[in-house]
């Protein structure tokens, strides 16, 4: 069995198979790809048209049940204005002729319904009634439980205005959900698919699962479907899979109904969209299976067919391998025209040429064991020369490497002069920099001792004029105690008259009593005046004592600013000539410095540089000498090795020649 898998014949057998197979089988199965790629999409395509339809038709069942509401609020003039009774008694039409709606009622403003019993229900709380009154449109609820009826059920709710177009109430159709089962139940797809129906919130408002229906679908559906749900609610229409909660894969396609964001979805197994597609897979294996028997019988004959006619040249040249070179291959293998017989008549001369060639061996073979036992004398000598030259190779490579090692340090030392000295030239450099950078700002601080002077110069000037004129103003002071004499003489005056009025108002008798008054008040007012006087010296001999300490410190300010401030600035407008003469030959003295460093460095680098060129060169020369030293010994290694082989290589003569005289020519 071993010996069968590695025959030629089994293995063109194989390879025949696989290339045959490998492009057959990915034929296949490209072209089921693509057909189950246009079958999902064909199936999406058609469940999304029968959810659009169904979307579309359930948008217009809304609409036309709104509609009616709308036009019986119009046909009864006056609506808004009725009573409670008289409302309810006009939209009772509507329950009439709509066998799907299972009653009409009406609310106010403030979302109160009353009934024939007298109780009131309120529906303020609902948003299906906030949303009309907020919006003043008609509105649809998702699934609700209908209070009077104790039932789920769907609310349509249309608002209806007075004359002044304010929001009066709203009229309210209540659909049964089993309208919705009834419509729903229609929808089949394939065998087992369905249609059902979610609200804007996820709520299912019909499902063939019953217990489903009024659940949200994250309640509803498996962990694995949530996130096509998902999906659903983020798009207005398309298609998802998702496995349910018993494990069966899905497809469902899905759209939204415009008038309330409803998701009409439909729903159908995988296994009933891809069952041709399994028949289309079956009939394939079953051609694939036929093609392979096909194909094995075509390939077993092909490889007996190329082979058969390599055995034979293969026990041909086992034969050759066993030195007997007399036999000839059959005359029918040679005359094949085709790759085998180009090989068997290829065979056929090379055996003629080997026969050839075994009789030149056998001649020179004796000549070459002959010049063998000339070289292996020459190269013994050769080996013993060599030696020689090894030893006198390695002396000299060991005096070039302590060279070497002494150019590496000197290599060194200056390496860490020049290190030294560029450092002094960086220095030197900066030194100059900051020297230019010192007469700078000494001539700054001259320039501004010289501003400053003048600056001070001039606020003296400014000063003393102020202060003579200040002092000049002052004296204006001094005539206040002129007026105020001038005042207290007037009240002075004043007071005797009212005295004298005073008595003669007293002569009067009752006559004179308010003139009395009058002359009293007089009085008074001397009297504050004389003192508003007083009070006006005493402060003008303070304002004249101000004035003169005043003028007393505006002299000491002249003096200090003749005195001390100007000398001060004069000495540092001196100071700063002085510092600036001294900045420039600091300069001159750092920049001579600065070049004589620079001298030095690129002396020190040429230095430098022909110590590295000769450490280079010593290194070269002591590694040149190393390997010739090497090589030396390699080659005195080598010659005696080659001595060696030149002895092996006359015993190998001697066995060819015994060799040679086995085969059979």
């Amino acid at each position: 069995m071993k010996k069968t898998l590695k025959s030629l014949r089994f293995r063109l057998t194989m390879m025949i198979l696989v290339l045959t197979l490998v492009p057959l089988v990915m034929l296949a199965a490209i072209q089921m790809n693509q057909f189950k790629s246009q079958l999902t999409t064909s199936i999406k395509d058609q469940e999304i048209g029968i959810a659009k339809s169904n979307a579309e038709a359930t948008d217009l069942w809304l609409q036309t049940k709104i509609a009616a509401i709308q036009k019986v609020i119009e046909g009864v003039p006056n609506f808004s204005s009725l009573d409670a009774l008289g409302k309810n008694t006009a939209v009772q039409p509507i329950v009439k002729t709509d066998p799907e709606i299972v009653m009409t009622i009406v609310s106010d403003a403030d979302g109160n319904i009353p009934a024939e019993d007298g109780t009131v229900t309120d529906i303020s709380d609902r948003e299906y009634f906030k949303i009309a009154k907020e919006t003043k449109k008609p509105t649809v609820s998702d699934l609700l439980m209908i209070r009077s009826i104790e039932q789920l059920g769907v609310t349509i709710a249309v608002p209806f205005f007075d004359a002044q177009n304010q929001f009066q109430g709203i009229v309210i159709d209540v659909v049964s959900a089993e309208s919705l089962k009834s419509n729903y139940e229609k929808i089949k797809v394939g065998e087992t698919g369905y249609g059902n129906l979610l609200s804007s919130k996820g709520v299912f408002m019909h499902h063939p699962d019953a217990d489903k229906v009024n659940k949200t679908y994250q309640e509803a559906v498996s962990e694995s479907a949530i996130s096509a749900y998902d999906t659903v609610y983020s798009k207005d229409s398309g298609a998802e899979s998702y496995t349910n909660e018993d494990g069966v894969a899905k497809i469902a396609a899905f759209a939204t109904v415009a008038t309330t964001g409803w998701k009409v979805m439909v729903t159908v197994p995988e296994s009933e969209v891809f069952a041709d597609l399994q028949s289309s897979l079956n009939q394939t294996a079953l051609l694939i299976v036929i093609t392979i028997l096909i194909i094995v019988a075509i390939s077993v004959f092909a490889a007996g067919y190329i082979s058969v006619p390599i055995k034979r040249l293969s026990e041909y040249l086992n034969v050759m391998a066993a030195a007997d070179f007399t036999h000839a291959l059959p005359a029918l293998l040679l005359k094949r025209t085709d790759e085998i017989g180009h090989l068997a008549q290829a065979v056929e001369q090379m055996s003629a040429s080997i026969r050839q060639v075994l009789g030149q061996v056998v001649n020179e073979t004796t000549n070459v064991k002959s010049n063998i036992g000339h070289s292996s004398a020459s190269m013994s000598a050769l080996a013993a020369q060599v030696e020689d030259v090894s030893a006198t190779t390695e002396q000299m490579s060991a005096g070039m490497q302590e060279t070497a090692a002494m150019a590496h340090d000197m290599n060194a030392t200056s390496s860490e002069i020049k290190d030294a000295v560029t450092s002094i030239a960086v220095k030197a450099h900066d030194g100059s920099s900051m020297a230019d950078e010192i007469a700078v700002r000494a001539q700054h601080l001259k320039e501004s001792a010289v501003v400053s002077r003048q600056s001070a110069q001039d606020i003296r000037g400014v000063i003393e004029c102020e202060s003579r004129a200040a002092m000049e103003q002052a004296k204006a002071v001094e005539q206040i105690h002129v007026l105020t004499d001038s005042i207290l003489q007037i009240t002075g005056q004043t007071n005797l008259l009212a005295l004298n009025a005073a008595i003669e108002a007293a002569r009067a008798g009752e006559a004179g009593k308010g003139f009395a008054v009058v002359a009293g008040e007089i009085r008074k007012l001397a009297e504050n005046s004389a003192k508003t006087a007083g009070e006006i010296q005493n402060v003008a001999t303070l304002v004249m004592s101000s004035v003169q300490a005043l003028t007393k410190s505006s002299e000491k300010a002249l003096s200090f600013i003749d005195d001390t401030v100007i000398h001060d600035y004069n000495a540092m407008v001196a100071n700063g000539e002085q510092y600036y003469k001294d900045a420039g030959s600091v300069q001159a003295l750092v920049t001579d410095f600065s070049a004589t460093a620079e001298q030095l460095l690129a002396s020190i680098q040429n230095v430098a540089q022909s110590i590295q060129e000769v450490t280079a060169s010593n290194n070269e020369n002591a590694s040149g000498t190393q390997n010739i030293a090497e090589k030396t010994s390699d080659m005195r290694i080598q010659s005696e090795q080659l001595a060696a082989m030149m002895l092996r290589t006359e015993e190998t003569a001697a066995q060819l020649l015994s060799a040679v005289a086995k085969f059979k020519i």
